[in-house]
């Protein structure tokens, strides 16, 4: 949120109109953008003039204190709020500083990187057509048409073989390592499953991923009525249900974990994280042996209930008039079966 301008600001602002050929909107984290001639640069509410005017366009710093300029030409660096460059204006592009300290420039087709002591650590020579923000060390990089992973000197931590990479949480990566074959890369370039799917999902919050695998052209070919089958994995590289299933899906939580609907055939089956698989023809028969042996109790206490024989038995229900042995008798059946529904 932005907070309002000083009486200070406001009285700078007004000033430099008359100074400049235009000033920005207003003062933001105590900067505001002047331009005089073609170039814009900064003042501070003192009036002071902290970056020259000798950028393309206004300077737009983040909440990191950085900023990507353009000198014009479409040469672009990256200036903190003293109008340092810690990358000079001579690149194609720029990128702002990652977590872990690096931030990325390219010239031509090729990237490098640069530390925020202004030490450049990945030359373009070296031949990465991107490289992605840096995680704890490693971060994605590409090379012709393949993505592997590097760390901040730019040695390969993996073979440059991959089609797709996706960070994920965790310090994993999700690779597609052909057209339709998905697997997790861990951060020392090995695999977390020993099976490659045909897709596999985001893990959730407690570890497990839903993946599925497709039957090739042959078993197709083979088996027209082959069809795609489901599993779910953990992150700890287990498969918890191996691909058997039909159909899966996420249908409800309970006690902080998911439960799953699977089906084989016309055959269901509830899957729990913990490992155990109920059928559901099981469950369904449970509920009916569980109405079944509460039975003879209802039984009972119908049986404990007065029948109808004579006026005192029944007697007249308020809203009512009174009605024959039959009716009465019709009525209490009714009342009855309220109170099983209630109970």
């Amino acid at each position: 949120m932005l907070r309002e301008e000083t009486p200070k600001e406001e009285r700078c602002r007004i000033e430099a109109a008359n100074r400049f050929s235009q000033v920005g909107f207003r003062f933001y984290d105590g900067l505001l953008n002047v331009k005089d001639g073609w170039g814009w640069g900064c003042i501070n509410d003192d009036g002071e003039q902290v970056i020259p005017c000798k950028y393309a366009d206004q300077i737009l710093f983040s909440d990191t204190g950085y900023a990507r300029v353009n000198m014009g030409r479409h040469k672009y660096g990256l200036i903190d709020r003293k109008g340092f460059e810690w990358i000079p204006c001579e690149y194609d592009n720029a990128q702002e500083f990652d977590d872990d300290g690096y931030a990325r420039f390219e010239k031509g087709i090729y990237w490098g990187t640069v530390d925020e002591q202004g030490r450049i650590h990945i030359q373009p020579r070296m031949k990465f057509q991107q490289i992605g923000p840096f995680i704890d060390g490693v971060a994605m990089a590409k090379i012709d048409t393949k993505w592997g992973l590097i760390d901040p000197d730019g040695n390969h931590l993996t073979e440059f073989k991959y089609y797709e990479i996706a960070p994920l949480a965790d310090g994993m990566y999700r690779v597609r390592i052909k057209p339709k074959l998905y697997n997790f890369l861990k951060p020392d370039g090995s695999h977390l499953f020993s099976t490659d799917f045909s897709f596999i999902h985001e893990f959730d919050e407690n570890g497990f991923a839903i993946f599925f695998i497709e039957p090739s052209k042959k078993e197709r070919e083979a088996n027209p009525d082959v069809r795609t089958k489901y599993g779910v994995a953990h992150i700890s590289g287990i498969i918890l249900y191996p691909p058997i299933y039909e159909h899966l899906s996420l249908i409800e939580e309970s006690e902080g974990k998911d439960v799953y609907y699977a089906q084989v055939g016309k055959q269901g089956f509830y899957l729990f994280q913990n490992g155990r698989a109920l059928d559901v023809n099981q469950l369904e028969a449970g509920r009916k042996e569980d109405a079944r042996a509460r039975r003879p109790l209802r039984d009972q206490r119908n049986e404990d209930r007065p029948r109808c024989r004579g006026r005192a038995a029944f007697p007249p229900v308020r809203g009512f008039r009174r009605r024959s042995c039959l009716g009465r008798r019709r009525l209490g059946r009714s009342l009855r079966a309220s109170r099983w529904l209630r109970e």
